[in-house]
């Protein structure tokens, strides 16, 4: 029996006592004064839930003064304006990497915006937290005109915003290109707001295929007066009767220096200013690289994905005397590549990479363009050299002093004893090396080798202390980063060698061991 059910027999009980003996009017009576009390009671309930709620009111009323006081007397009111802006543009892109930053630059500002009406109206009159990266899906499928217009009034407003600044924006097309076919798989009404600030475009990432109807709007817009960084992808001449030749848009973009485009692209660029260049295709001629690079004579970076000569070429030496930094792809192998016609003379920082990861038969051609190339600091190499390619590249590489190895063949025991530093070696290899990162690479059965070589190159305080009269003659580590995995990831190093290793860094070394996802 439950406790309310006792209580009703207990009262039921009191008032069968009280009843005892009464005539059913004097029952009646008694049930009048009971309901008499019951009113009394309401109505007392009644002016104590009305004071209750203006008691509740008043709290509010008197903790919203309270919030306002706080409010007025808040340190971040006191920050100047000026300063105030740019916490706000500094907190719209509070990551690196510009996917996350990309995703994250609207609502951030919207979040800003949204705080107060002090916080809107200073976001609102601030036009860099409005330009920035913004990504434009032009192919959203719109369940009707409504809400198209909703969208394209919200991607009106927000360039607005962003006025009188350069824009940084990348462009979609939903599911592909095929959706250019039909006016009913693209928003005609976004992809004129977007050419309408082509003006003010800073930087532009296109589709993956780029129709030739959305150039010939944009060639009628003007001069890209603020264009300097363009991705230009694979062209789709969807008009037989248009003529990419006549497209001079980009190529009159004065301030435009970086350009990543594939190879056979035929729209003219401004090729003699650009510092920056990246060619995507994989099946551009290295005549066709060579050609471009011949007219980019400014080139600080460049990055190639080029197949190799199958016949001796006949042509000249391509001139870059500002390059600084060099990838090159390749996806096939012959006895003459790309390097053997560059001559890079300030070449800093050089990346090799090989699909299928095969590739040999390179070593005199390419031991010629590192002679051309002497003050390489930074190489990374991603392809399948032999031992004996990478000793000879190495031998090479006198100026080198950061080495990333990523997936190339097995270093043997051979490689790393002549990696390993000995006093006596009148020319070690790479003596000026301080910085390894290895991925993808199987020490299995030389782990004792590799051990060698790190500790060889690598020399706590007290010790180069003791070897001032003589001290050592290649450069210590400054940095050591060891991954796991292997061709076949499978890979892992043993307890003996992390064991050794560990030890090492009690002394100092900064040596990472990065395990395999599956560890």
């Amino acid at each position: 029996m439950s406790l309310a059910q006792k209580f009703a027999l207990s009262v039921l009980a009191i008032q069968e006592e009280i009843i005892d003996g009464c005539s059913p009017a004097q029952i009646r009576r008694l049930i009048q004064e009971s309901d008499a009390i019951v009113s009394s009671l309401d109505l007392e309930i009644e002016a104590l839930e009305f004071k209750l709620k203006e008691l509740f009111t008043q709290r509010e009323r008197e903790c919203a003064a309270n919030a306002a006081l706080r409010h007025l007397v808040a340190p971040v009111r006191s920050l100047p304006v000026e300063l105030l802006t740019e916490i706000f543009v500094l907190s719209m892109h509070e990551s690196s990497d510009h996917a996350e930053c990309r995703n994250s630059c609207i609502p951030n500002a919207y979040r800003i915006s949204h705080v107060c009406s002090e916080w809107r109206h200073i976001a609102m009159g601030t036009p860099e937290l409005w330009a920035g990266p913004l990504f434009v899906d032009l192919s959203l499928p719109f369940p009707s005109k409504f809400e198209e217009e909703l969208y394209t009034e919200g991607l009106r407003s927000w360039l607005a915003r962003s006025d009188p600044l350069p824009i940084s924006i990348t462009l979609t097309l939903g599911e592909g290109w095929w959706m250019w076919n039909s006016n009913n798989h693209y928003s005609q009404r976004c992809v004129a707001e977007v050419i309408q600030v082509a003006f003010r475009w800073r930087s532009v990432h296109f589709p993956l295929e780029l129709p030739s109807f959305f150039i010939r709007e944009l060639e009628g817009m003007g001069p890209l007066s603020s264009l300097e960084e363009l991705e230009m992808p694979e062209f789709v001449p969807d008009d037989l009767k248009f003529d990419p030749a006549s497209i001079t848009c980009f190529s009159t973009a004065s301030r435009l220096r970086k350009l990543t485009m594939e190879s056979n692209c035929p729209i003219a660029m401004p090729w003699t200013q650009l510092t920056d260049i990246t060619l995507l295709s994989d099946s551009i001629s290295p005549d066709a690289a060579l050609d471009i690079f011949s007219q980019c004579t400014h080139l600080v970076r460049a990055s190639v994905t080029s197949l190799p000569w199958y016949n001796t070429p006949t042509r000249s030496m391509v001139q870059l005397d500002y390059l600084r930094t060099l990838e090159i792809r390749f996806t096939d192998t012959a006895l003459h590549n790309i390097w053997d016609y560059l001559s890079t003379p300030v070449l800093d920082d050089l990346g090799l990479f090989h699909e299928p990861m095969q590739l040999g038969g390179i070593e005199a051609t390419f031991t010629a363009f590192q002679l051309r190339s002497p003050d390489i600091t930074k190489l990374g190499i991603y392809a399948h050299f032999s031992p004996e390619t990478l000793k000879r590249i190495f031998l090479h590489s006198p100026s080198v002093t950061h080495l990333v190895l990523g997936h190339t063949s097995d270093l043997d025991n051979n490689l790393l004893t002549a990696l390993s530093y000995k006093a006596d070696d009148p020319q070690p290899l790479l003596p000026r090396l301080h910085s390894l990162s290895v991925s993808g690479v199987s020490f299995a059965g030389n782990e004792e080798f590799l051990a060698s070589m790190i500790a060889s190159r690598w020399w706590s305080d007290a010790e180069l202390a003791s070897r001032r009269t003589a001290p050592p003659a290649i450069a210590q580590w400054s940095e050591v980063m060891l991954g796991e995995g292997g061709r076949n990831d499978h890979f892992e190093y043993s307890s003996s060698f992390r064991n050794k290793m560990d030890d090492l860094r009690r002394t100092g070394l900064p040596v990472t061991i990065v395990s395999s996802p599956s560890t």
